[in-house]
């Protein structure tokens, strides 16, 4: 005959391990990727693996790890906090030294320092342009419109004086005509 099979579900303790050394070869391989937080071996594919860390699994073993170690050790965590704002200071300085060159600090505010006819000098970064300011020329509107009545002129707010053949008419704003 030939060999005999093995089955590793007959104890959970060979097939654990048996599991596990496919698992690290297939991490090894780069088709898996172990995340901590879950104890789980995801696949490597980007999808996969933004999917999961989407996730709402993900999201609970996170806050259940870091709530577990804020109990256990506080002082860790604010290791923690200190490292990841310290990285993520590295990461803004990298960014601005690519742009600006090396050797160059963190970017400064930028601070108008004076002024050289119509040009501003500025110490420390660009100033974001201004919106543009559309001047239009003074229109006075304190006076009435002109508004013609029958070739009479009627102003506002002077009661309009219309003569009709020898009779003179009054517009009055009660609206009964207006007749004299």
């Amino acid at each position: 005959m030939g060999k005999k099979r093995i089955r590793y579900s007959d104890s959970p303790v060979v097939r654990n391990l048996y599991l596990q050394c496919v698992r690290r070869h297939n991490e090894r391989d780069g088709r898996l990727i172990y995340c901590d937080y879950c104890d789980l071996f995801i696949c490597s594919i980007r999808r996969v693996w933004e999917q999961h860390l989407n996730s709402c699994r993900h999201m609970d073993s996170v806050e259940a790890y870091y709530a577990f170690l804020e109990v256990r050790d506080s002082s860790l965590l604010t290791r923690i906090r200190e490292d990841v704002s310290r990285a993520h200071l590295e990461l803004h300085v990298m960014r601005y030294q690519k742009i600006a060159g090396k050797g160059s600090s963190v970017p400064l505010e930028p601070v108008v320092a004076g002024c050289v006819g119509n040009q501003t000098i500025v110490v420390g970064g660009v100033v974001k342009p201004q919106r543009a300011v559309v001047e239009y020329p003074a229109v006075s509107c304190t006076t009435t419109p002109s508004v013609r009545v029958g070739g009479v002129l009627v102003a506002g707010g002077v009661e309009p004086v219309v003569k009709v053949g020898s009779n003179i008419v009054t517009v009055l704003p009660s609206g009964d005509g207006g007749r004299k």
